[in-house]
């Protein structure tokens, strides 16, 4: 997402740890983030970041990108959460979203029970398919509503899965990643709908 947010005001919906707004502090004009986590604000705060506990904090029209990386599936009103971010955004603001696929080939095609269980735990509210993402962004009242699939994980991740029923191979057996094959295995499940994102 480098080139939508490069240059512009852009705040990170669930920073987490805020590895997205140091990676991308020296990209931006502007990074904030909106985080419940009390401790990981006061952090973020210390490193020079503003960061809220909510949206309702920034100014309407104040943004030019929202990101909502992994987050929008803990949500139990996406809808209305993201109704209150739209408020926010400029005009020509960009809304970006990324989620578990609940069509990922892992749990989909291959079955894997402990692929499931890491998957559907109860945090996660809701598993989106294309469609129901760009339903839940539609009902919040955005336009031009693109939905990409993206493979997150190597072959070697997915390898690992099958033969130890856990995730990490990206770390485990990252000697076997092959950026070549790896755009092919990911171009593979983009053509059937079975990314991981």
């Amino acid at each position: 997402f480098r080139n939508a947010i490069a240059g512009r005001v852009v705040c990170e919906f669930g920073t987490g740890h805020g590895e997205f707004l140091r990676r991308a502090r020296y990209i931006v004009a502007q990074g904030a983030g909106v985080e419940l986590n009390r401790d990981r604000v006061a952090q973020l705060r210390n490193e020079g970041f503003r960061v809220e506990t909510s949206i309702d904090a920034f100014e309407a029209g104040s943004l030019d990108v929202v990101t909502l990386f992994h987050v929008l599936e803990h949500l139990g009103d996406p809808v209305e959460a993201l109704e209150r971010v739209r408020t926010r955004l400029r005009p020509g603001g960009r809304l970006i979203v990324e989620v578990p696929h609940a069509r990922d080939f892992l749990a989909n095609t291959l079955a894997i029970e402990a692929f499931k269980n890491f998957t559907y735990w109860s945090e996660h509210l809701v598993l989106h398919t294309r469609e129901s993402l760009a339903r839940t962004v539609g009902l919040a009242g955005y336009g031009e509503i693109v939905v990409k699939g993206f493979q997150r994980y190597g072959l070697e991740n997915h390898l690992h899965w099958l033969a130890r029923g856990r995730p990490g191979g990206h770390q485990h057996w990252s000697w076997m990643a092959d950026r070549g094959l790896n755009e092919r295995y990911a171009a593979l499940l983009q053509s059937i709908d079975q990314t991981d994102t």
